[in-house]
């Protein structure tokens, strides 16, 4: 009987295996090696021509994932033998090039955080596919009910689409805490104390064009033994301080809306023949609203039916900010309101 290797018990994917696996890690160790070399030249401490030399020697190398792993374990890092991989293919002059700089843990760390960033979008992909799958279901059963259920027993008929519905709301959340958390990932580049001293005043320019050339976030000091570093960056959330301002912006919006030929644009789509009502694309506020009015013949309470669910929307958009304690807000109707909110992603920025 096989066994299944690691610490994988049978309820991983295909894809996680991949993400996760002794190639990947190897290959995320080299590419984390090679984009220091650049912030370094970049940052004007090493040589650009030892920056190039060491892409190519990432490149070059010839790892075998579990010798190397291996081999980590007896020397206490698997850097060690990385790096004696990648001296194989600079000239003596440029080794000295190599992991300036940084400490083992730096490299470790950043290569797992790109592992983690693959693993997040691997599950968002499996996400959008369980709610596609969802919203299919509902497209399929709009009309048809069930049994409702109350203190476990039988209650009134409720729409399945309706209950459908409730197992995608949570599935829509984890899509947006999916982003966030891919978002928020850092590197991590302290040096051999995590003071980042190895790098003197280019420490903050080094560690920006390090997080620039791997695509992650750059934090404010080296997370060596604070973990919960790695978390979701802040949220600036716009909102009206004034409810009667938020209205006013409604009614000028959706009177834009019919100016710019809002009827007739749901009116040919009703001609196509391949729509219908109860289709998600056409329960958009304003377009669900015009075609009633249109199967009516009356156009003339569209205005205040536009605008009524047009506001219906933006309160459950606000209470949903709400809901985010952490958020950073700015009025949006304050005059000043753009200026706000650069001034506020500028100090909420990772120095």
């Amino acid at each position: 009987m096989e066994v299944v290797p690691g610490f994988d018990p049978g309820f991983s994917t295909a894809a996680m295996r991949a993400i996760w696996c002794s190639e990947r890690r190897v290959r995320r160790l080299l590419e984390v090696e090679s984009a220091l070399a650049t912030a370094c030249a970049r940052s004007g401490l090493i040589p650009e021509r030892a920056a190039r030399a060491i892409q190519r020697a990432t490149t070059a190398a010839s790892v075998e994932p579990t010798t190397l792993l291996t081999e980590g374990w007896t020397a206490g890092t698997p850097i060690l033998p990385l790096l004696d991989e990648i001296r194989r293919h600079l000239a003596q002059e440029e080794t000295e090039f190599l992991h300036y700089g940084a400490t083992s843990q730096d490299i470790l760390d950043t290569a797992t955080m790109l592992q983690v960033r693959d693993a997040l979008l691997a599950l968002r992909a499996t996400l959008f596919g369980l709610a596609g799958g969802l919203v299919s279901i509902i497209e399929r059963h709009p009309d048809e009910f069930v049994v409702g259920r109350t203190l476990l027993q039988p209650a009134v008929p409720i729409r399945f689409a309706w209950r459908v519905a409730q197992w995608l709301v949570p599935v829509l959340d984890l899509l947006d805490q999916t982003a966030a958390a891919a978002a928020g990932l850092p590197v991590q580049l302290g040096g051999p104390v995590g003071d980042g001293s190895p790098f003197g005043k280019a420490a903050g320019t080094v560690v920006r064009a390090f997080a620039e050339e791997l695509s992650l976030s750059a934090p404010a000091s080296a997370w060596h033994t604070d973990r919960p570093r790695a978390a979701p960056p802040p949220l600036i959330s716009l909102e009206p301080g004034d409810r009667a301002w938020l209205h006013a912006r409604i009614a000028e919006r959706f009177a834009a809306m019919l100016a710019a030929g809002l009827v007739d644009e749901v009116r040919a789509l009703r001609a196509r023949g391949d729509l219908h009502p109860d289709l998600p694309s056409m329960r958009a506020v304003g377009y669900r609203q015009t075609w009633a009015a249109l199967d009516a013949g009356d156009l003339r309470s569209l205005p205040a039916t536009g605008i009524a669910a047009t506001r219906q929307l933006a309160k459950r958009q606000l209470t949903w900010l709400r809901a985010m304690p952490k958020r950073q807000v700015v009025p949006c109707d304050a005059a000043d309101a753009t200026e706000r909110v650069v001034a506020l992603a500028e100090a909420l920025a990772p120095r």
